[in-house]
This record gives structure tokens, sequence and C-alpha cells, in this order.
């Protein structure tokens, strides 16, 4: 007899059909999987790429921003600091201020800054031709008051450092005559301060390529300290240190000459982004700049807008240039684990119809291996003796091969097994079919019974004779205690299932004896079903192992309070514990209680309120628990006409389910119910 006669081959074949099924879906899954991964990689690095290039560009942005705030302020120190010297010393003279302007090294310590002056004031006919002879006596007869007006306050630059060409045509000229000029003059008069003026053209410009500028203006006084009324700062004004500022050349003293800035800017004079009122451009601005910015900055009393814009250089050193590189790389690598799981499904489905063909051969002893250890593979003669004890036996059943070899195989099935001669059974089969499996508790060497699943297969010579068997077994024990806990987390689950249907049921019953009108039935028994739900909820997070009972109290009437302890509902006691089958029956309880108190009772009024209060007494050796439901502020009560589905349940539960006494008092300043009960009955242990 071949012994692969009578092999069950659809159940060799199972397998193989379920590996070719997965390799169908299984390297798809991985592909999908895998890029799905790769996508959501690839978007988190994107997002924080972005947010360390915001900051990036922010920081660029602040420290630019600071550099102009603090290039600016230190001129405004200097304008103050020689509009001091003029009024300490009102006779200064030209060779005076030379002195002083060559003392300040402006180029080292004040890069951008055109020139320092001062323009004296003259007002009357008189004053006005003193002011004109000493522009004579000082640099010629060329030199006077321009241009002329008919204006009586006069104002003329008298000292220009430095006494370069440039700066020779602007002395004697009448700066208030401008009116942007005129307006930053007057406030820093009135306001002794220095002030800003507004976008001009330098009179001192002689650059073809013409660059807006700016004046800053310091008032000088006679007399110390400085008038401290508007109209004496305007009687007693001698003049003002003036400074002029050509925009392209203030900004190349704050920021140098970069030749691969990060970031560039432009400046508008006001408030605004005005194409009208632009002053400076650093650069062109990219078609679409990947981070802009908008700042304002205050500049001796005038408003200046910043416009601020990424280049090309602040986008290449970007990480961002990585993410093609990760997007690629991760789809590339499930594209890699996808064939590996394929190649390892067709190697798996091989490895299947492989073994299928050698449960049907001879070739089975081959499985007879040293390596193999999560297997008994046990041979036997044909009167059942061990002949052969691999290590995985000797893991499963703990007897050594010195201890089991030459004695009976029978010693591994169970007392009743083998009382039913189960090992001689199964080595008839196997003789007659081919195969015997084996699925069934066997015995440890300590006596431990565990579950196994294994096969008994026939061993022929070449003659075809039988020779003996090979059984190769498994330990099972793990999977058989999953598969009794699911039915046992089945039972469970269909036991609460009835319970909850049945008090859903009970209900229902209930609560269409108590009601006259479908829509009163539908209300009350919805508002009762979700005091139940809320319970369960409760209980769900618990555990079903309990639950407290201010939690009952505070789930149960949530719907019906607002503000919670200290509110509508107030709640004191000490802690306690109840078990899930009580904490149902006290929610139904406080359910009816409230049901009564929004239709009829304190809930019923906005300043009514309920308080429930508890407390234990173990002096008698098991706790009883005191719990006293009190309403206030309501209207007043009286005994119902007909007692009702709540009052009876609230004392059949009371009295049924949790061994209790319980009193109902309408007593005029509202409903007052005082339950009594014993917590060991309840909850089976002491208060938590």
């Amino acid at each position: 007899m071949s012994m692969t006669r009578g092999v069950d081959r659809s159940r060799a074949t199972k397998p193989v059909r379920s590996w070719r099924r997965a390799r169908t879906w299984a390297p798809l899954l991985v592909l999908a999987l895998g890029l799905l991964g790769t996508g959501l990689v690839t978007r988190q690095l994107a997002l924080a790429i972005r947010r360390a290039d915001d900051e990036r560009f922010l920081n660029d942005v602040q420290n630019r921003q600071g550099a102009i705030t603090e290039r600016l302020n230190n001129y405004a120190a200097l304008m103050r600091a020689t509009a001091g010297m003029f009024a300490a010393r009102p006779d200064t003279t030209a060779r005076d201020f030379s002195r002083y302007f060559l003392a300040l090294d402006l180029a080292n310590h004040y890069p951008g800054l055109q020139g320092l002056g001062f323009s004296r004031t003259a007002t009357g006919r008189v004053a006005v031709l003193r002011l004109d002879a000493e522009l004579h006596e000082l640099y010629g007869s060329g030199v006077g008051i321009w241009p002329p007006t008919a204006d009586d306050e006069r104002h003329a630059i008298v000292y220009l450092q430095p006494m370069d060409p440039r700066h020779v045509g602007s002395l004697g000229y009448d700066m208030s005559t401008d009116p942007v000029r005129r307006v930053a003059m007057e406030r820093a008069r009135d306001g002794d301060t220095v002030a800003a003026s507004g976008a001009v053209t330098l009179v001192q410009e002689a650059d073809p390529r013409k660059q807006h500028g700016f004046v800053l203006y310091m008032p000088v006084y006679s007399g110390s300290p400085a008038p401290a009324t508007v109209a004496g700062r305007r009687t007693q004004l001698l003049g003002f240190v003036y400074a002029p500022f050509r925009i392209d050349d203030l900004f190349t003293g704050i920021f140098g000459t970069d030749a691969h800035p990060q970031a560039g800017f432009e400046l508008f004079d006001g408030p605004r982004e005005d194409p009208g009122h632009s002053m400076y451009r650093s650069v062109a601005p990219p078609g679409n700049p990947r981070h802009t910015l908008r700042m304002s900055v205050e500049i001796a009393g005038r408003s200046w807008t910043l416009r601020y814009f990424s280049l090309p250089p602040f986008d290449e050193s970007s990480n961002r240039m990585l993410l093609p590189f990760v997007a690629a790389g991760g789809a590339l690598l499930s594209l890699l684990f996808a064939g590996i799981v394929a190649q390892q499904i067709r190697a798996r489905a091989h490895g299947e119809r492989r073994e299928a063909a050698l449960q049907a051969s001879e070739a089975r002893m081959r499985l007879i291996t040293e390596s193999v250890r999560d297997h008994a593979i046990i041979t036997k003669d044909v009167q059942g003796r061990v002949t052969g004890w691999n290590p995985g036996a000797r893991q499963i059943f703990g007897y050594t091969a010195e201890d089991i070899l030459g004695r009976s195989a029978a010693v591994l099935f169970t007392p009743e097994d083998r009382a039913e001669g189960q090992p001689e059974h199964e080595m008839q089969i196997a003789a007659e079919r081919g195969l015997a499996l084996d699925e069934r508790t066997h015995l440890r060497s300590d006596g431990r019974r565990f579950f196994a699943s294994g096969s008994l297969a026939p061993l022929h010579d070449e003659s075809g004779k039988l020779r003996g068997f090979v059984k190769v077994l498994r330990d099972m024990s793990a999977q058989r205690e999953a598969a009794e806990q699911r039915e046992l987390l089945i039972g469970e689950l269909n036991h609460r299932v009835k319970n909850t249907l049945a008090i859903v049921q009970s209900v229902a019953r209930q609560t269409r004896r108590g009601t006259d009108s479908l829509a009163v039935f539908e209300e009350a028994f919805l508002g009762r079903l979700h005091a139940l739900g809320r319970t369960h909820d409760l209980l769900t997070r618990e555990g079903w192992e309990g639950a407290s009972l201010e939690d009952i109290l505070q789930a149960t009437l949530a719907p019906y309070t607002q503000g919670g302890p200290g509110g509508r509902l107030r709640i004191s006691g000490p802690p306690v514990r109840v078990s899930p089958q009580r904490a149902v029956t006290l929610t139904m309880v406080f359910h009816e209680l409230a049901t009564n108190a929004v239709k009829y009772g304190a809930l019923t009024r906005s300043e009514g309120r309920v308080e429930v209060e508890w407390t234990v007494d173990a002096s008698s050796g098991t706790p009883v628990l005191s719990l006293a439901w009190l309403e206030r502020g309501g209207p007043p009560v009286g005994p119902p006409d007909r007692r009702g589905f709540g009052s009876r349940l609230i004392e059949q539960a009371l009295a049924r389910e949790l061994d209790g006494e319980v009193s109902l008092e309408f007593a005029p300043g509202g409903l007052e119910c005082r339950m009594r009960f014993p917590l060991e009955r309840c909850t089976g242990s002491e208060p938590s």
C-alpha cells in the first residue's frame, strides 16, 4: 500500500489556493501602504521645511529691520548731540563746526550719512539782511539766501560739512521754501524732537541717476533748557541742525554690497505700499517670491513701510530640494518591498505545493532534523515504541531522548484516550489511509495537559512493507486558549445584550402602562433609554467593573442641569462605587427623579436646584448608604393623584435590586426622596 493513498488532497491544496489569492492583493496592499506612508512623510517633511524657511526668512527680515532702526537711531542721537553743541555755544563758528565734524569721523562711525549742516533762522527784515550779510562774509558776495521769497521768516544753510564741490551749492538755501521739508522743520521745531522729512530730491544731488532722499532736522533754541511751550519754541528758535541722506547710499552704508542677498526689500514713504511713494528697492523682486512680509518702521516721527521678499539664493538654500528625492526614494522602497512580498508569496506557495507533495510520499522523513524546534517529530515502530525523538519533541513534551526512546508512545496520550485505545486506533487509520490527523489533548512529562495538532503517517520500505510511523505535532495551547477566550467574550456579550434587552422590554411595558398617548410614551421611553445608554457609556469607560455614585449622578442629570456642582445640581458625599447592575438600577431611579423635577418640581424654575447628599454608616459592620434627594426653589408640590411607573420603579427597584428602603415626601418646599440600602449587598465591597 502506498503511503500517499487515502490522503485528503482537498485539505492539502487549500493553503496553496489561499496563497494564490494572496499573490494578487498582498503586493498591491504593500505598495499602496508604502506609497501612502511616503506621501505622509513627504507632506510632513514639506511642512517642517516650510516652517524652517519661514523662521529663517523672518530672522533675516528682523535682522535687517533691526539694522535700519539701529542706524537711524544713531543718526538721531548724533543730531541731538550736535544741536546740544549749538545750544551751548550759540557763537559757534564755521571753523569750530569744521573741527567738530572732522572729530566725528562720519565715514567710519556713521556710514551712509551725506553730511551735517546748520541752518540759521531769521525773522524780520533786519534779521534777514543780517543773515544774508553773514553769508557774504563767510563765503563771498556770490552766496546769499535763496531762493527769493516775500516771507518774513527765512532759513539759510550757513554751515555744511564736508565742504566738497557738491555741497557748496547748497549754502544759503532756504529749505522751508520746499513744502515737504517745511512740514518736517515745523514738526521738529514745535516738538523739540528729531523729525524726518518725506521723500525729496537733495539740492546737492548731481548724479545723473537721481536718488530719492530725505532730511533729518533737530531744532536749536536760544537759552537752556529748551522752551516748554510751542509758542516759546517758535520765538526762541535759532535754527536747525540737519542731515541730508541719499536713500541708496544710506542702505549701502547699512547693508554693504552683498552679491548674493537672501532677501530683498522695497521701501515706501508712508504707512501703505503705494507704488507712487516708492523710495527705494534693493533689488528687483522675482515674479512670484515664495516668502513676503510687510513691516513698518517709525523713523523720527515718519512712517516707512518695507515690503520684504525672498530671492532665488534663499530658495536655493532651502531643504525643499530634498522633497523630490524623498518622494522618489519612498516610491522605490515601496516598489522594492512590494516585489519582496510578491517573491515571498511565490516562494511560500511553492513551499506549500512541495509540502503537499511530501505529505503524499515517504520523503516526509526528511522533516526529521535537529533544527526543528517548534514541532515535535516522533518516529515509532509498528508496535508503537518510540524510535526517534527530535529537540522539538523534547521542548514540547519535556522528555529527553534517553527518557523516551524504546517506551510506548501511548504515554504521551491522556489516560482517557489510552483507555479508549486511541494510540492504536490512530496507527490503524494511518496504515489504512496513509494519514491520520491528530488534534487532541496530550500529556507532558510532568503530567500537565496541553492541546496539540499533528498528523501520523506510515513509513514503508522499498518493498512496500510497513516499518513504522512518523508523527509531526505542534503545541496549540496558546491558540486554543485564545479561541476559548473568544468564546467566553462572545458568551459575555450575549449575556449582557440579553440583559439589556430584558431591561428595555421591561421599561417599555411599564412606560406603556403609565402613559395615555403615543407621544407621551415616546418621550418617556426615549428619555429612559437615553439614561440607560449614558450609564452603559460610563460602565464601558470603567471596563464594566463598576462606577462611582457621583459619576452616575453627573451622567444621569447632565441633560437637565447647567453649571455642574455649585449650580443647579449640588452633590456631596464620600466616594462610593457600585456594581454594574446596581449602577443601571440607580440610573433609572435618578432619571425618574430628574424627569419629575423637570416636569413638576424644582427644575421647572430657573432658580430651582437639586441637592443630593449621602453618608455611609459602617458602625453595624455592614456599610449602609443613606442618600437624600432634596428639591429646592421649585413650585409647591403635593402627592400625585395616581402612582405612575416612576414611583413604582423607585420603590420596587430599591427594595428588590438594592435590598433597601425608600420614602417619598411631597413637602411644600419640594420633593424629598430618601433611600437607605446596604453597600455590601450592593457592591460586594466597602466604600472606595
